[in-house]
């Protein structure tokens, strides 16, 4: 009889016994709590018999561990202790059983792939979560509200218009002959932007995929990217501030600085700025700041700042997120401070439209812009919503395939490259003719280029469907790469491939339209950097002349760019130091 007493519903027993008949006993109260438990339980059992008679329809759910793990947790009325006592991680898998006494609209509990354990002893294997029909349209409904809030909270007040395509956009061939069918010119840059969107669905993921298409006034860079406004994984800002990412306001107490801080709502998103230009022409104390902010941010690994109004508030761990914008040509100025920062920022140069009057005729006579825009988002969120089914986000673990370490060595030499042409370097005339000084430059270790430029391969691969790299993967890396430095050495470099990899003075000043100092002082930067060697040539009692050389570990990215002449210029024999047959040259120099 002692046991009973401390029975958790000892007291409240007795004293219903003292009240209602007016003697009490152990052995009394013992059959109450007895009287009780039998009453409790047949009428969970007829709960349970009612439920299944009006929910004989019963609905299969199939879903991830993840999934089954948050629905148990937030859609049903458990019992805290029993649920972290039952329902555990343990090797990847859920482990655990809920009988109908706790769950009474579950009939089979956890997800398929799951083994059902109570006890050490396996009850159900791989089952399904079936569900009453009236609690599965009940859950579907609170996640439909809980996706619109978290996917759309930004662009809740916005209409997107897009066309619904006939028929579901499944291959990248069949978004190619829409886009193209409406905007010709940027379907490469259309691309681009996708493989931005497919790399956030790379389970390891290293630092923020980041691309900014840059091009002239009405080039068509906001076309590109409204392709994607309103896009389930999109996020459009076209006010936009580094600071914005942990927001330090004084005009907002700290308890709500949560709710505007950018870095969270971007976590496994992509950041759509469609006018960055703001950004890059910012005086050069704010250009420092902004760069240093960024430079963090693009890690992916949170941002923590400190300031006298809010003191020490911030975000730390996985905060991986796209970014895509656009912005008109920057300044050199804006390049040498990025070049001290490192290769965070990636860009892509507009393809030149060169449209006769017949192009710009057809554009404003045929298909309204309005209509062909909301044509292309329509097929490109179709695209995009089927490949995220494919590849959820953070999801696919990049399996590695002999192939790639192929591409990846030719993506090492486009990194290499880069690393070495957005460096940082200044060079002054020294006062003699022709000779120029210089400060120690600046350059980056390629690791970072390498890895962001890998992304985009890799997301490019995505997109045609492939979870291995081929050669076509690298057209993207190099277009990235020649945009992702100085405008002027960008056109300098691509003077030196269509030259294969040889350059006079002379020819630079008649091709890039410069003075001769300008050449001179472009040769000289590309050869601090480590780019070329520069070599004189003395013809007979003339004026010697200097040309450039390509390094021999660029030699091989020669074969990979368009409109390589095989000779530089097979009409002329003279002797001219503006057109020189290098090969004819090396055999002199090697018959001494």
């Amino acid at each position: 009889m002692a046991d009973i007493q401390t029975h958790p519903k000892y007291n409240e027993t007795w004293n219903w016994l003292m009240k209602n008949r007016g003697a009490v006993s152990d052995r009394q109260v013992e059959q109450r709590i007895k009287e009780l438990e039998e009453l409790e339980m047949k009428k969970k059992l007829e709960e349970n018999e009612k439920i299944k008679e009006n929910n004989k329809e019963i609905s299969e759910i199939e879903l991830t561990e993840e999934q089954a793990y948050e629905i148990l947790k937030s859609s049903f009325e458990l019992h805290k202790e029993y649920f972290y006592e039952h329902l555990t991680y343990k090797h990847g898998k859920i482990k655990g059983c809920f009988p109908n006494i706790y769950t009474p609209n579950v009939i089979i509990v956890l997800s398929d792939k799951i083994d059902v354990v109570k006890n050490n002893q396996k009850l159900f294997e791989n089952p399904y979560l079936r569900i009453s029909k009236e609690l599965n349209e009940k859950i579907e409904i609170e996640q439909k509200k809980t996706k619109e809030v978290k996917v759309f909270e930004n662009e809740k007040n916005f209409n997107y218009n897009s066309t619904k395509p006939e028929k579901e956009i499944e291959t990248i061939e069949q978004l190619k002959e829409i886009i193209i069918k409406n905007f010709p010119t940027i379907w490469f840059e259309t691309k681009a932007c996708l493989s931005v969107y497919s790399s956030m669905s790379l389970k390891n993921l290293n630092g923020c995929p980041s691309l900014n298409l840059i091009g002239n006034p009405s080039g068509e860079k906001t076309t590109a990217l409204s392709f994607f406004y309103g896009q389930g994984n999109s996020y459009l800002s076209d006010d936009f501030t580094p600071r914005a990412f942990v927001s330090h306001s004084a005009n907002v107490s700290k308890e709500e600085l949560s709710k505007v801080d950018l870095l969270p709502k971007l976590q496994n998103r992509v950041l759509l700025t469609p006018e960055l230009a703001p950004l890059f022409e910012a005086p050069k104390e704010k250009l420092l700041d902004n760069f240093a902010i960024l430079t963090r941010v693009l890690d992916g690994e949170g941002l923590n700042r400190d300031s006298g109004v809010h003191g020490h508030r911030g975000y730390s761990g996985d905060y991986k997120f796209g970014w895509i914008g656009a912005s008109t040509p920057l300044r050199n100025s804006v390049w040498n401070i990025m070049g001290k920062f490192g290769n965070r920022l990636f860009f892509l140069n507009m393809n030149e439209k060169n449209r006769t009057d017949e192009d710009f005729v057809e554009m404003f006579m045929g298909e309204s812009y309005e209509e062909k825009i909301k044509e292309c988002r329509g097929v490109v969120q179709n695209f995009l919503n089927n490949f995220y089914k494919k590849y959820p986000l953070r999801s696919l673990k990049w399996e590695k395939k002999e192939q790639d370490i192929f591409i990846l060595k030719e993506i090492i030499k486009y990194s290499k490259l880069l690393s070495k042409l957005r460096g940082s370097v200044i060079t002054w005339n020294m006062g003699e003719e022709g000779k120029l000084g210089h400060n120690l430059p600046i350059i980056e270790e390629p690791p970072r280029a390498i890895n962001s430029l890998l992304n985009f391969a890799k997301g490019h691969a995505l997109i045609h469907g492939r979870e291995y790299l081929i050669k076509e993967d690298l057209e993207l890396v190099r277009k990235i790469c020649l945009s992702s430095m100085p405008y002027d050495r960008f056109k300098f470099l691509e003077l030196l491939m269509k030259h294969e990899g040889r350059l006079t003075t002379e020819i630079i000043e008649k091709e890039l339209n410069c003075s001769q100092d300008t050449a001179l002082r472009t040769m000289k930067t590309f050869e601090i950097l480590g780019v070329v060697k520069i070599k004189n040539l003395l013809f007979g009692q003339g004026r010697p002349s200097d040309y450039v050389e390509l390094e021999p570990e660029f030699n091989d990215l020669l074969q990979h760019t368009q409109g390589v002449n095989s000779a530089i210029n097979s009409k002329s024999q003279e002797i001219n130091p503006a057109y020189i047959d290098f090969s004819e040259l090396d055999k002199e120099f090697e018959n001494g």
